[in-house]
């Protein structure tokens, strides 16, 4: 019976009878019924409910309706519906939802969807769901959003995914996130990104993150931001990364810093 409800008939549907629906019946729904959903329908539907959702369905949702949507409701969808969001839903979604997202959800989300993102917003998301970043979502978010970075999120951010951040983005990230970067995904940000960091930035990254330094890397870090450095990170600079140096990062570097250099740096 389910396959037949039109758009007019899902307005029509009183907010409470949707807290009775049943994966089986949201299975059934025809995806252009869904754009007729309104947000306090949504907001009363089983957490059970969404776990048949399809993207198909969920492209065609109004982006209002996505202002209903809570932590569990998300979480129950599956993967492959997260392939139908787009932006102007995304930008409807309250913060608090995005804590149930799950790292497979977010790889499947098409990397425009990240244009809407806000910094709210990912600052609820769990740290386990950084694992489903790819570059080409980070490179579409706006740079505003990354003022929600935390470091437990960024400890859980695959270094494959590190190709996608420009400077811009670098720039708006609070000190404090810069405190969950390894190694591996230094290795894997672009040195153009390098331009963006601060000397706040620097100096709150972990001594053990400096191994990943290349010499492209280091040539376009701003002279400013190398006030940031301490002498723990400095020595644990691959010496091949110091090829990159110029004399007017040298010269801004602290001396407090210059107790950390190696005869083979």
């Amino acid at each position: 019976a389910f396959a037949g409800f039109s758009p007019d008939q899902m307005a029509a549907m009183p907010a409470s009878a949707m807290a009775g629906f049943k994966p089986t019946q949201m299975a059934q729904l025809p995806a252009g019924a869904f754009a007729a959903f309104k947000p306090t329908q949504i907001d009363v539907m089983p957490p059970a409910a969404f776990a048949a959702f399809k993207p198909e369905q969920l492209g065609q949702m109004p982006p209002a309706a996505f202002a209903g949507f809570d932590p569990k409701q998300l979480a129950a969808m599956p993967a492959t519906a997260i392939a139908g969001f787009k932006p102007d839903q995304i930008g409807q979604m309250p913060a608090a939802a995005f804590g149930g997202f799950k790292s497979t959800q977010v790889g499947q989300m098409p990397p425009e969807a990240f244009g809407a993102f806000k910094s709210d917003q990912v600052g609820q998301m769990p740290p386990t769901a950084f694992a489903g970043f790819k570059s080409d979502q980070i490179g579409a978010m706006p740079a505003a959003a990354f003022t929600g970075f935390n470091q437990s999120q960024m400890k859980q951010m695959p270094p494959t995914a590190m190709a996608g951040f420009s400077p811009e983005q670098i720039g708006q990230m609070p000190a404090s996130a810069m405190a969950g970067f390894n190694q591996n995904q230094m290795k894997q940000l672009p040195p153009a990104a390098m331009a963006g960091f601060s000397s706040e930035q620097l100096g709150a990254m972990p001594p053990g993150a400096m191994t990943g330094f290349k010499a492209d890397q280091f040539a376009q870090l701003p002279p400013d931001a190398m006030a940031g450095f301490k002498s723990t990170q400095v020595g644990q600079m691959p010496p091949a990364a110091f090829a990159g140096f110029s004399p007017d990062q040298m010269a801004a570097m602290p001396a407090s810093a210059m107790a950390g250099f190696k005869p083979t740096q």
